[in-house]
């Protein structure tokens, strides 16, 4: 992998995603540092997305196999990689193995039963990070007797128009990567 100096990213077709729960929302303003802190390189908007396993076996759930085939399409479009690359970054969590979280700086490291306290909305999920690094930020429409209507802020007449745990859908696709580490991540134009 080390040997590509130029990648053009590959993606898969667009598609709508839901019924999913939404955490840790960047979708008007970007984010501009990681959850340990940390400054990212660029400023992205992007969120956490929670789809409903379906069934607990990856191979026989609808939902990931939906997600499995946007990453494999992306995948199987990049030329240099024939398939899936070896020691690429698959996209996407499941919820229900135990979360074990980077360690903040100046903060204790997590037990066990910790950390299982503070993530149980993690279970029963499949997880990705979706996100978007172009200038325009992704469309955020709400759903109003039945019709969609773009919101130009989270936060209007000072009532937060959508929060971390609200479900939805999301228009997304998978996407190739390769910097030093290579692999499928997701991105977004708009959440509903």
């Amino acid at each position: 992998m080390n040997d590509l100096v130029k990648h053009k990213s590959q993606r898969s077709e667009t598609r709508q995603i839901g019924e999913c729960r939404f955490a840790f929302i960047f979708a008007h303003e970007k984010r501009t540092k990681t959850a340990a802190g940390t400054p990212l390189k660029s400023p992205r908007n992007d969120m956490l997305v929670l789809m409903p396993k379906i069934h607990p076996d990856a191979a026989q759930c609808p939902n990931y196999k939906m997600l499995a085939e946007m990453c494999m399409e992306a995948a199987n479009k990049e030329p240099a990689w024939g398939g899936w690359p070896a020691g690429g970054k698959w996209p996407i969590q499941d919820g229900d193995i135990p979360y074990t979280p980077k360690p903040k700086p100046g903060q204790p490291v997590l037990t066990p039963a910790e950390v299982a306290a503070k993530y149980p909305w993690r279970r029963g999920h499949w997880i990705f990070e979706v996100s978007s690094n172009l200038e325009q930020a992704p469309k955020v429409a709400l759903l109003q007797n039945g019709v969609p209507v773009e919101i130009p802020a989270k936060v209007i007449n000072g009532q937060s128009m959508y929060k971390s745990g609200d479900y939805g859908f999301v228009s997304m696709q998978a996407y190739t990567f390769q910097r030093e580490t290579w692999g499928v991540n997701f991105g977004f134009e708009g959440v509903l």
